[in-house]
């Protein structure tokens, strides 16, 4: 487990502070008040959890923000990598752990992360500073042995202190030469109370007889309790038969399995013979290595050099080869200028397919039938007259929406002029419309002169302008004068009849009449138009069912023969609309044809050199490159051989050698062959399962004499029964026999207790009975007392025991490495640590050996570091977590601190060490990268 990084939300003084990129040895530098216990103390609540409120830890809750707590970034856990996140929530804080799935959980799934252990068993373990340390002096010979042992077993320190405990109570009730404890008081008093009953106990006359009574009864039960015994002995003999009968028939079967696996005719020295025809091989082996090597040699010798020599192995090849260079060169240029036409017709082919709405690596559609084509015709015939109806129908549908929007305009501009209906209804009585005639008329009258000056001035410019526009006004002039008399006419007929000023003049009237006329009629030609448009739309409709209907049609058509839709039906009635396309495809096909011949030719010459790559020292990548390397590498190397032919003989004896050797090489693989065959294998392979199948019957049968050596005492009770069943029912008998005898006991028990009764009915006066009473009292307190003394001291000497035992498996390691690390961080002045009666020693390098509370106080810390980084080592394997170190080295000299240092960065090879100093001097011992310096 390792921490990747650490992001602070609020803890203490920091508040959104991130520290990324954590080394696998991080050093945390800063001086006092920096915040580096705080810091560490944020690991451990991530981890463990915020102290309570009522506990003795540091809270550290920020008092400049309101968030409290943070996440680390985990990684090499058993989950691959974390993120712990442990904010403000009941007691310790909620925790959220999410994993690289994307999985989440909380305290359970963290538990699993942390391996299990609580908060006091990491800082006992993987935690310490200065003050642990310095603890060391302050104990005793006996504690300190223990306290060094507790590191050796994961758990240890809570286990012993119970252990302490336990004894601490025990002593509290009994000491052997003590008189305060309880045990010793209780048995001073039960002494006194028995020599005052024995007193009392003479005086008593028919005691004796009844007590001789007793003693008899006694007797017979002491015997019926032997019998019992023995019932009970060999009750538990056929009890124990019963739970190791399977270990009898697992010996019978691994018998059975000896007898059926026997090898027959396997040497004992077989391994041997194999390694001996081996170690031949590798000899023959290593001699045609220094063969090789000679043939070197003499081609240094004689100014050649590797690349001579493997000409020289492989010089027909390399003439073969050179004879078809320059038909390889025309080659390649010939299939350069294929590749290159053919990637422009490809390109035309795409084109072509693109335009055609054909896949570019589909299948080309088949050339259509007669059948087929004039399926088509009928698809475009019902095409043409769909598109004609549609065409028709648009039309008129545009026509009457013109329609319908325009008589819309009039109707709005109509409705716009239209009187309110009361007042057009007031207006319509008989008596209104008169009256209101000659009011209009009278308001009239005074516009006609006005109109009568205006016409006069229209003749008189026309008759003076002349040509077009002067008779324009001469006709204007004369409507106007014609109009105004006509009006001056009237108005004189009706001018006596007008009297009131009403709302809207008759020639109003009269024109809102027209106007309410002119309404209704288009209010009636809407209507008329939008039913037609409303026969239009089940046109339409009726329209969409046969444009759907020939879809259908058109996409069957291109399901069966395979055409898209998207290429014109016109283009099908033709003989074949893809036969360019089927043109092009077939250049493509006849060039691709040519390339891979002429590939082929390429790579069959390539791959006659491709021995020659390793020498050439040029890879393939680039054949014409190779190709040019190739040449000059046999020019180079022909010219060399004819300068040198005098080296050749000794190189062809070599090689002749080599040829002995490789003889020799097949004669010993035949002789491994035979002796393979020998056991009748014909691998290496079988023949060494062979042997581990026989090693592996040599394991059963020491798996037989460790359980014969169990059942041994019962292997003959075990051949008295046939099966289980049998051994049962003799179990169930001897059972049944028991009982009656512990029925018998029952009734002797009963007899004495009517005995001891009568002893105490014959009791003279109440003292005797009093003092019983009392004795009796004292025994049974003191018998309590006893047991529970009993219990404390057995309960620490099992957990005594049992570490002790579980020491026996980590703790010869962990001294071994123990002694490593205190001999480095000594300068050798101790050689190495002592295990002896639960004590550890140290010795000097004069060989003087001391105790533990004999060293020196910085000696003891160096003792201490050791020990707890030899656990954290040989720990590795059952839980791997970061170790914290806040400033434990300060005491240490300069040669110690460097040491330390250097074992710190042994250690953080296989566990993280995140250490906080203050020391300047210390942070010098790291590079840059593994410092982070809190400010």
């Amino acid at each position: 487990m390792k921490i990747e990084s650490i992001e602070i939300y609020g803890y203490g003084k920091w508040v959104d502070k991130s520290f990324t990129d954590i080394q696998d040895l991080q050093v945390f530098y800063g001086k006092n008040e920096a915040g580096k216990s705080t810091v560490m103390s944020f690991i451990h609540s991530i981890l463990f959890g915020f102290p309570t409120k009522q506990g003795a830890g540091t809270r550290y809750e920020p008092r400049n923000s309101s968030q409290y707590g943070g996440r680390l970034r985990i990684s090499e856990t058993v989950y691959g990598d974390v993120l712990i996140e442990r904010v403000k929530g009941k007691t310790s804080g909620n925790v959220t752990v999410t994993l690289a799935n994307g999985e989440t959980g909380s305290e359970d799934l963290l538990e699993k992360i942390i391996f299990g252990i609580d908060k006091s068993t990491y800082q006992a373990l993987f935690s310490f500073d200065l003050v642990g340390l310095q603890k060391v002096q302050q104990m005793n010979q006996t504690k300190l042995n223990r306290y060094f042992l507790s590191v050796g077993t994961l758990g240890n320190e809570r286990l012993l202190r119970i252990v302490d405990k336990f004894q601490q109570e025990a002593n509290k009730l009994y000491k052997a030469s003590g008189r305060v404890p309880e045990i010793n008081q209780k048995i001073s008093q039960l002494k006194q109370k028995e020599q005052q009953l024995k007193s009392v106990k003479a005086r008593n006359n028919e005691y004796n007889q009844l007590q001789n009574e007793k003693l008899k009864l006694s007797e017979h039960l002491k015997q019926f309790e032997r019998q019992q015994e023995d019932l009970e002995r060999e009750l538990a003999g056929l009890k124990r038969l019963s739970s190791n009968w399977a270990h009898f028939k697992e010996a019978q079967e691994i018998q059975n399995q000896i007898q059926k696996k026997a090898l027959i005719n396997l040497p004992e020295d077989g391994l041997y013979q194999l390694k001996q025809l081996n170690d031949e091989l590798a000899r023959i082996v290593t001699t045609q290595i220094k063969e090789k090597e000679q043939i070197l040699q003499l081609s240094r010798k004689a100014g050649q050099d590797e690349r001579f020599s493997f000409y020289l192995e492989y010089k027909d090849r390399f003439k073969e080869a050179n004879l078809k260079i320059e038909q390889i060169k025309e080659l390649m240029k010939k299939k350069e200028i294929v590749e290159a036409k053919q990637l422009q017709d490809q390109r035309y082919l795409e084109q072509l397919l693109h335009q055609n709405g054909l896949p570019i690596y589909g299948e080309i559609p088949e050339v259509l039938s007669t059948e087929l084509k004039a399926e088509v015709q009928n698809l475009i015939d019902l095409q043409a007259s769909i598109q004609e109806k549609e065409a028709n129908l648009q039309q008129d549908k545009q026509r009457l929406n013109f329609q319908i929007e325009v008589l819309n305009q009039q109707i709005d501009q109509l409705e716009n002029q239209l009187w309110e209906a009361k007042d057009f209804q007031e207006y319509q009585k008989p008596e209104v419309v008169p009256q209101r005639q000659k009011r209009t008329r009278k308001k009239q009258s005074k516009s006609f002169y006005a109109v009568a000056f205006s016409s006069l001035l229209s003749l008189v410019a026309g008759y003076l302008i002349g040509a077009t526009l002067g008779v324009t006004l001469l006709i204007v002039g004369g409507l106007g004068l014609l109009i105004t008399g006509y009006q001056v006419f009237g108005t004189k007929r009706e001018k006596a009849t007008t009297k009131t000023n009403e709302k809207y003049s008759y020639e109003e009237y009269i024109k809102q009449v027209e106007i309410r006329k002119q309404w209704r009629e288009k209010l009636a030609e809407a209507d008329d138009v939008t039913d037609a448009l409303n026969y239009f739309t089940d046109q339409e409709n009726q329209f969409n069912l046969e444009k759907q209907q020939f879809n259908r049609q058109h996409q069957q058509f291109s399901q069966k023969t395979m055409i898209p839709n998207e290429v014109s039906l016109e283009k099908l009635v033709v003989d074949d609309p893809f036969f360019e396309i089927r043109q092009q495809i077939s250049v493509t096909e006849r060039q691709e044809l040519e390339i891979d011949a002429l590939t082929k030719q390429i790579s069959e010459w390539f791959s006659g050199v491709e021995f020659s790559q390793k020498i050439i020292g040029i890879g393939m990548e680039n054949l014409a490159t190779f190709l040019f390397s190739f040449q000059q590498f046999y020019l180079q190397q022909v010219e060399i051989e004819n300068a040198q032919q005098h080296i050749s003989q000794r190189v062809a004896e070599i090689r002749q050698e080599l040829l002995l050797g490789e003889e020799n090489q097949k004669v010993i693989e035949k002789n491994k062959k035979s002796l393979f065959a020998s056991v009748d294998v014909t691998s290496e392979e079988e023949f060494r399962k062979k042997y581990v199948l026989y090693q592996e019957l040599q394991q059963k049968k020491a798996r037989l004499d460790l359980l014969e050596d169990q059942i041994a005492e019962d292997l003959i009770l075990f051949t008295n029964y046939r099966d289980k069943e049998e051994l049962i029912e003799a179990l169930q008998t001897q059972d049944e026999t028991l009982q009656l005898l512990k029925k018998k006991i029952s009734s002797q028990l009963k007899q004495k207790a009517e005995c001891e009764v009568a002893l105490k009915n014959l009791e003279e006066g109440g003292q005797y009975s009093v003092l019983l009473q009392e004795f009796a009292n004292l025994k049974s307190e003191l018998q309590e007392l006893v047991q529970s003394w009993s219990s404390l001291r057995i309960a620490a000497e099992i957990i005594e025991k049992t570490l002790t035992l579980s020491r026996k498996d980590r703790l010869p390691e962990m001294i071994e490495d123990a002694s490593h690390y205190f001999n480095l961080l000594t300068k050798k002045n101790y050689q190495r640590l002592l295990f002896k009666d639960e004590r550890i020693q140290v010795q000097r390098q004069d060989g003087s050996i001391y105790e533990v509370n004999e060293l020196s106080q910085g000696t003891g810390e160096q003792l201490y570091v050791a020990l707890r980084f030899a656990f954290i080592k040989n720990a590795t394997d059952l839980l791997k977590l970061p170790l914290l170190i806040d400033d434990g080295f300060v005491n240490f000299d300069a040669e110690r601190r460097s040491e330390i240092f250097q074992l710190l960065n042994e250690i953080s090879q296989t566990n993280q060490i995140v250490y906080f100093t203050c020391s300047s001097e210390s942070q010098k011992e790291f590079s840059k990268e593994q410092v982070k310096v809190l400010q």
